[in-house]
């Protein structure tokens, strides 16, 4: 068994070199602490509202001077030498729109107004540049096409001729006169109809050999009666 195992079992705290008598999980050091106001009595005392403001209001002028603790939007109390009026407001006093003409002006820079009175005008060059670097729906990227007086269909190279046999003509070897290249789709339309009678045969007759010699009795009354 490995040390581990008994030192430091998995989900519980490990014993370490505490004595034999003494329980890890069941033996306590110190005193206990007396309870003490709930979390609920110091954050909403039953206290009324006049009360707890007269209270928090009392040891105000204690937290400015010691911790700098201002009120939102109070006055920093500088001490200076020379008594003022801490009402008193300085420079020139604006008049205020109420209709929010002020703030119009301020978002509508003079740039801006410039703007909407020039011309709009675009380079010719940067125009065709973005128009050959740029790619095109149904048209591939080609920016030399106007260095090049060839046509739309023009390919290069040496086009080479096909030769009289495919790949599977050669694996299997057929001879010369029973060649398959060229007739796939020929013998697509001929699978496709295979498929056809087979699945609809298989119902009405009861091999593929019956359905064709009911096939041809039927061609050749046909073809006697259009005779």
């Amino acid at each position: 068994m490995y040390i581990s195992k008994k030192t430091k079992p998995l989900g519980r705290v490990p014993k370490g070199v505490l004595p034999h008598t003494i329980d890890p999980y069941a033996y306590t050091c110190g005193h206990p602490s007396l309870k003490s106001d709930s979390a609920k009595e110091c954050i909403n005392p039953d206290k009324k509202k006049h009360i707890v403001e007269l209270e928090a209001s009392d040891k105000h002028d204690m937290y400015v001077f010691s911790h700098k603790d201002y009120e939102p939007g109070e006055q920093k109390n500088r001490v200076f030498v020379k008594p003022y009026n801490i009402n008193s407001r300085f420079g020139v006093k604006t008049f205020a729109y109420h209709d929010g003409r002020q703030t119009k002006k301020s978002l509508d820079w003079l740039p801006t107004k410039s703007l909407e009175k020039r011309n709009q005008s675009d380079s010719k060059v940067l125009d065709n540049f973005r128009e050959n670097h740029t790619s095109q729906v149904g048209q591939k990227i080609d920016p030399n096409k106007e260095t090049r007086f060839l046509g739309p269909d023009h390919i290069f190279g040496l086009a080479n001729d096909t030769d009289l046999y495919s790949a599977a003509d050669v694996i299997t070897g057929r001879p010369d006169d029973k060649a398959l290249k060229g007739k796939d789709k020929e013998r697509a339309y001929v699978a496709v109809l295979r498929h056809h009678l087979c699945r609809y045969n298989y119902v009405k007759f009861k091999s593929l050999v019956d359905a064709f010699k009911f096939y041809d009795k039927v061609t050749i009354s046909i073809l006697i009666s259009n005779s």
